[in-house]
């Protein structure tokens, strides 16, 4: 099955992935899930950059919108996991597609 690059989504994502703080909490984020933690609140989230608070809102906030993470709401907080089904999928069809077009080309 041919894999289709959804353009808006992949530009959404390599943005939202662009800036250094914003890939620090996908690390931290990916790395509590290994360790079995995989929702963390702001504060948590916050532990793993030099940001205030509401910096780090602003950049789950792109980041949840980009499609890479998703948000609970728990009472009072926001809990945030890693969308990891969506996120794979995204970067798979983009390699699916170079793959192809490098086999044709020879280069693969």
């Amino acid at each position: 099955m041919k894999a289709v690059i959804e353009k808006h989504q992949l530009s959404s994502l390599f943005k939202a992935l662009g800036e250094s703080h914003r890939l620090a909490i996908l690390d931290h984020l990916c790395q509590c899930a290994v360790r079995g933690t995989h929702q963390l609140s702001v504060s948590e989230i916050g532990s793993c950059c030099d940001l205030d608070l509401s910096v780090v809102s602003r950049h789950l906030c792109q980041l949840k919108v980009a499609g890479v993470l998703q948000a609970k709401k728990e009472g009072k907080e926001v809990r945030y996991s890693v969308n990891a089904s969506v996120l794979a999928k995204a970067l798979r069809n983009l390699a699916d597609t170079v793959q192809r077009c490098c086999q044709k080309k020879g280069v693969l």
